[in-house]
């Protein structure tokens, strides 16, 4: 399986609850009907703390900022496989689902991440 991780902020006036409401009701059972998506969570943010900066990168002085807003969800989706998700992105649905996001979305970052549980639920 490949995740793929997006943070996402609302559309500038949107409230929160509007946000989330639309995201839910709306956008998220879209994007759940696509076959290629295999797990498919959203996360609407309650709380956002920022810790300090621990090291500066002269190099680098975004490493020290890596979220400069304050995050409204996080979504977690898994595919089967590498192909699929880039199938899935490359497509006239994705078209759909981009046309969507414009209704409440206001900036999104996705990462591909390797996936490591630490940790299970128990039984």
């Amino acid at each position: 399986m490949i995740k793929r991780v997006t943070l996402m902020t609302r559309k500038p006036g949107m409230t929160r609850e509007a946000f989330a409401d639309y995201w839910t009701r709306v956008h998220a059972p879209l994007l759940a009907s696509h076959p290629a998506v295999k797990r498919f969570t959203i996360n609407v943010t309650q709380e956002f703390v920022r810790f300090s900066v621990r090291n500066e990168d002269a190099a680098d002085p975004l490493r020290s900022t890596i979220v400069t807003q304050t995050p409204d969800g996080i979504v977690e989706l898994w595919f089967e496989d590498r192909e699929s998700m880039n199938a899935l992105y490359a497509s006239d649905f994705s078209r759909r689902l981009v046309a969507d996001a414009e209704h409440f979305v206001g900036a999104i970052a996705t990462f591909i991440v390797d996936e490591r549980e630490i940790k299970t639920p128990a039984a």
